[in-house]
């Protein structure tokens, strides 16, 4: 996550640069986007391990409804921004608020529960 986040960096300050040696000048790449994407793919890989944890620790179904929520709420987000004529550049930003709400909503609420329940199976066997 950290070097995904510090090449994002460094990818938004050089766009001006090396964009338009990677899809010319017909394209011209904002920083922003690039900047928004990063930070996408920074918060994507912040919570896919909470997601993981908390499906090989049988809350698949919990999983899969904190995924379609996130989906959902992206989807309206997005367009609730680009109706109030927010420029398409800042979309990535609000994808990657609402993965970090929803990465966090899975470690706050599916996984200490996942967690207890762990505990108590293994004092459980230990005992037995």
């Amino acid at each position: 996550m950290i070097g995904t986040t510090l090449l994002g960096l460094a990818a938004s300050i050089t766009v001006g640069f090396f964009g338009n040696l990677i899809v010319g000048d017909d394209d011209p790449l904002s920083a922003m986007a690039v900047l928004g994407w990063s930070a996408y793919a920074a918060a994507s890989a912040a919570v896919t391990p909470y997601g993981s944890l908390a499906a090989v620790r049988g809350k698949q179904v919990a999983v899969l409804a904190v995924r379609v929520g996130e989906s959902v709420v992206s989807v309206v987000a997005v367009l609730v921004l680009v109706g109030l004529g927010a420029v398409v550049n800042t979309v990535p930003l609000v994808l990657a608020a609402v993965s970090v709400a929803s990465g966090a909503y899975l470690r706050i609420r599916t996984l200490p529960a996942v967690t207890a329940a762990a505990a108590e199976r293994d004092a459980a066997a230990a005992s037995a």
